[in-house]
């Protein structure tokens, strides 16, 4: 395409027509622009945003296959400059990597898996490496590899620490072995447990509360035993059902969940392979509205770009507080290749920017500048058969009003002895009662000594679960603090990444004497049951900020009123009920307490 071509292109942003080195960017509000790197062009590439260091900005890792080998590893974000950490992590392709706080020390741990190796045999990994002050240590214990790897972190079983599934081939050459493996978090150790989850490799796996259910459900995609499959899985206290859908079987594609139609419950986002007629691949790209978990092809305003053999991604990168989609792969086996940005419109899907068009690709969003709004780096090759690894940032030349979210209230500290040494669980009350708004928030945490010490800084790439809106509250779970006294705070973070002010800060005591019963809140709060998940009995605790009439009452998912635990005057402070379920059936109940005007919802799971 010549130059002058680019003139008769409607006034969207545009980013190099397939393979140009330079970006012309019109008159837009959005804009991107490359940044030059010294990191190595990837294709097959494994690669995360997050924060391993703690100096609030984000690092990547990012590995792949190059015309050699397989090189790349964890580099440093230095204002903007990408730099080799020297962190000695291995650099793997075809994989998966994923950054949670798996041990609650209050940074960030990586779980990695992939090849070493470009070609078949491959010669698999699998690890989960401790960060001990950046210094990265394999506590993996012997985890047999993978390769064609998707990780995912999401507490699966509400115990406040993160769990991994894990996907890929478990052999290093034809005839591959699809696994899926759900591993759980004890006590930052990865315990393999049993799912009866489908078999498959050289796909997805992704986590999202589908129902509304407050607990975290599945969705894995790839080569199954039997061919190409698609599976969603009911999470139903820990155990995994699968849901009936029509939803097709993801090859050499992607997934993303995110509540694109804005009326609160999240639908999907997907990419894949199908051979057309004359039997050659080409793309196809979907989206899936979710009416009650029943996912139906949404209708498209604009017919979206058909894309294989890369990612599709939910991301705020507009910062008006709706999901817009990035595509990116190639259109058939044969060219061209695609990137393409949809501004979501009110639920529509508009095209608005032109990207690198890249097969085997992969995509990661994060604010690496720090400047409030998502960037972005691709990897993968171009139609010229180069392997490319751009790094995009976004230079907004206008912000829209009110970007900046409202802060969470209700902040609430549960001490308690965690593991091996003093822990708590902080909670707090979402920024608003609209389910649609806080279906796509996360939370950074920040906790402070007596003496004013930043003790721990925990943010979004930790994994925060999404949690429904008025079902169950934020939490976070730290563990080894000090006997002393701590101040806390908690800010909303947007889909954009986009910071709230700060919470009104709370406080806490670990490693003396106090009577929880006797704590009184600064509003009304429900706190997690115990046991939880219960088989016979749970009790619930319930904090009153001043004397007055509470109701507290269960009701099923479908909202139907199951038991009365109170309906009477209380004093200020805590006060434990307790639920004798024994004849209700297993699954998600609600415990609904109504008093002084509010109302506080938490979930609770029934084995």
């Amino acid at each position: 395409m010549t130059r002058s071509a680019l003139l008769f292109l409607p006034s969207f942003v545009v980013l190099g027509i397939l393979t140009g080195p330079a970006a012309i960017a019109q008159d837009t509000p959005f804009t991107f622009s490359f940044v030059e790197h010294d990191m190595p062009n990837v294709n097959a590439a494994t690669l995360a945003w997050g924060d391993y260091d703690g100096d609030g900005d984000l690092d990547l890792y990012l590995a792949g296959a190059t015309g050699q080998g397989v090189e790349g590893g964890l580099y440093r974000n230095d204002e903007g400059t990408f730099v080799d950490a020297g962190a000695g992590l291995p650099a793997l392709a075809f994989g998966g990597a994923a950054w949670a706080d798996v041990d609650l020390d209050g940074d960030l741990d990586l779980a990695l898996a992939g090849s070493t190796t470009r070609l078949s045999p491959y010669a698999r990994e699998f690890a989960l490496f401790r960060n001990d002050g950046g210094t990265f240590t394999d506590i993996a214990e012997g985890l047999s590899g993978l390769v064609g790897a998707s990780l995912a972190w999401a507490d699966y079983d509400g115990d406040g620490d993160l769990d991994l599934v894990a996907t890929g081939s478990a052999s290093d050459a034809a005839p591959h072995v699809p696994s899926t493996r759900l591993y759980e978090n004890q006590d930052g150790r990865l315990v393999e447990s049993a799912t009866g989850v489908a078999n498959v490799m050289f796909g997805v796996s992704v986590w999202g509360d589908v129902d509304g259910s407050g607990t975290p459900d599945l969705l894995v995609s790839g080569f199954g035993e039997d061919g190409p499959v698609t599976r969603l899985y009911r999470n139903d206290a820990g155990q995994f059902n699968e849901i009936e859908t029509d939803l097709p079987p993801i090859t050499f594609g992607g997934a993303s969940w995110g509540d694109i139609d804005g009326d609160g419950d999240l639908d999907l986002a997907l990419s894949r392979a199908q051979i057309n007629a004359r039997d050659v691949f080409e793309g196809d790209t979907q989206i899936f509205s979710n009416d009650g978990v029943q996912f139906a092809p949404a209708a498209e305003s604009t017919p979206l770009t058909d894309v294989f053999g890369g990612s599709v991604n939910l991301a705020d990168y507009t910062n008006d507080g709706a999901l817009d989609l990035l595509a990116l792969g190639g259109q058939s086996f044969r060219r061209p290749y695609a990137g393409r940005i949809y501004q979501n419109d009110g639920g529509a899907l508009d095209l608005d920017i032109l990207l690198v068009g890249l097969l085997r690709s992969r995509n990661a969003w994060g604010d690496f500048d720090n400047d409030g709004d998502l960037d972005l780096v691709s990897t993968g090759l171009s139609s010229r058969s180069s392997m490319t690894t751009n790094v995009y940032r976004n230079d907004r030349t206008t912000l829209p009003d009110d970007v900046r979210p409202d802060a969470p209230s209700g902040l609430q500290a549960r001490v308690g002895t965690a593991g091996d040494g003093q822990g708590v669980e902080l909670s707090w009350t979402p920024p608003s009662a609209s389910v649609s708004a806080n279906l796509n928030v996360s939370y950074e945490v920040e906790v402070r000594g007596a003496d004013g010490r930043l003790v721990r800084s925990v943010g979004p790439a930790v994994g925060f679960a999404r949690h429904a809106p008025g079902t169950t509250a934020p939490r976070l779970a730290l563990r080894g603090l000090d006997a002393g006294t701590y101040t806390w705070t908690v800010r909303t973070l947007s889909a954009a990444q986009v910071a709230s002010v700060e919470a009104a800060s709370g406080t806490f005591t670990v490693g003396t004497a106090t009577n929880a019963e006797t704590d009184v809140p600064t509003s009304l709060h429900v706190f997690e049951a115990a046991p939880s998940p219960f088989v016979d009995a749970v009790r619930v605790g319930v904090a009153l900020p001043e004397a007055g009439a509470l109701r507290v009452a269960v009701y099923s998912v479908l909202g139907q009123e199951v038991a009365v635990l109170t309906e009477s005057v209380h004093a200020a402070g805590r006060h434990s009920l307790t639920w004798d379920g024994s004849n209700a059936a297993a699954g998600v109940y609600f415990v609904v307490a109504d008093a002084l005007g509010q109302r506080v919802v938490e979930s609770i799971v029934k084995r």
